[in-house]
C-alpha cells in the first residue's frame, strides 16, 4: 500500500484528513477564519487547497517511482478527492498517475493473499508482499 508524506496510506480517510488537519490547522490562523468572506481569508483558503493538491501529486508521483500500487476502490477516492478540489477551483492532475498505481486486476482479495502465499512457499518467482493486489508480480511468477 503506497503510504503519503504524512504517514497515512494514501487514499485512506486517515491520509485525507491528515493532510487537511496539516495545512489548515497548523497554517490558518484564527484571527483569519472569523474573517469569512475577506479576500485575505479567501486567498488563503485556495492556498491551501493548492498545498493539499500539491501534496497528494508528490506523493502519487513518489510511489509512482517506487512501483507502489493501489486498489480499484483507492483510486476511485482518489480520483473523487481530485475531482472536489477541481471544483474549488485547484488545479489538480493525478487521473493518469492513478490510473499508473492501480494494478488491482479484481477479485477477492483474500484469495489472492492466498496465491501470494502459496507462490512464496514455492519459491516461485521473486518474493511477493502477500496484500491481496494481483499487481505485475504476481502475474509474472503465475
Amino acid at each position: 500500500m503506497p503510504i503519503g508524506s504524512n504517514g497515512a496510506a494514501i487514499g485512506s480517510g486517515d491520509y485525507l484528513q491528515r493532510i487537511e488537519r496539516d495545512v489548515f490547522l497548523s497554517d490558518l490562523s484564527m484571527m483569519y477564519s472569523a474573517r469569512f468572506g475577506s479576500p485575505d481569508y479567501t486567498s488563503l483558503l485556495r492556498d491551501f487547497l493548492d498545498s493539499i493538491a500539491h501534496t497528494m501529486e508528490q506523493d502519487l508521483l513518489r510511489n509512482e517511482r517506487e512501483n507502489n500500487y493501489i486498489t480499484d476502490e483507492t483510486a476511485s477516492i482518489l480520483k473523487k478527492a481530485g475531482q472536489d478540489l477541481s471544483r474549488c477551483g485547484v488545479t489538480i492532475s493525478i487521473d493518469s498517475t492513478v490510473d499508473k498505481l492501480a494494478w488491482f486486476v479484481g477479485g477477492d482479495p483474500a484469495k489472492i493473499r492466498k496465491l501470494q502465499s502459496k507462490l512464496n512457499e514455492m519459491h516461485v518467482g521473486e518474493h511477493l508482499t502477500e496484500d491481496g493486489v494481483y499487481g505485475v508480480k504476481t502475474l509474472r511468477a503465475w
